[in-house]
């Protein structure tokens, strides 16, 4: 049996799909992107004893963008802002484009690419096609012995 581990990693091939934020999503709303928390309403929880947490306080109730927090009192230094169900939350969605993956094929492993070779096929099934080739040349060097 070959152990992958004590091979070089000269003798290994490493298959990647990228899809990188930057090529393949897009900004997104909270609606768009399905968010739990402008489905149902957040909550945010400040404390107020820290410099930050003062800052903080002052751009929850300066924001003009959504509409205004409950606010409570839930600890000696907390206060807990929260928000009713359709309020933009505050992280920033992405949504996938419609593109496909990047299909890489590349010498080496996790170790590092020794002899440089890489290769960036042009469709799926290419990229099927010799990740099933190399699948079956392992399979037969490990029958070999």
């Amino acid at each position: 049996m070959i152990t992958l581990n004590r091979l070089p990693a000269a003798s290994l091939r490493t298959y990647q799909l990228l899809s990188p934020v930057s090529s393949h999503r897009r900004p997104a709303s909270c609606e768009e992107a399905g968010c739990l928390a402008h489905h149902g309403g957040f909550a945010t929880t400040v404390d107020v004893s820290t410099e930050l947490g003062r800052l903080q306080v002052r751009l929850l109730r300066a924001d003009r963008n959504r509409p205004a927090p409950t606010i409570t009192k839930t600890g000696p230094t907390e206060l807990t802002f929260t928000y009713p169900p359709g309020t933009t939350c505050f992280a920033k969605h992405t949504v996938p484009l419609e593109r496909s993956p990047i299909m890489i094929v590349r010498d080496g492993d996790r170790r590092g690419n020794p002899t440089g070779w890489m290769r960036q096929h042009a469709s799926l099934q290419d990229w099927r096609d010799d990740f099933a080739g190399h699948q079956d040349r392992l399979a037969d060097a490990a029958r070999r012995g």
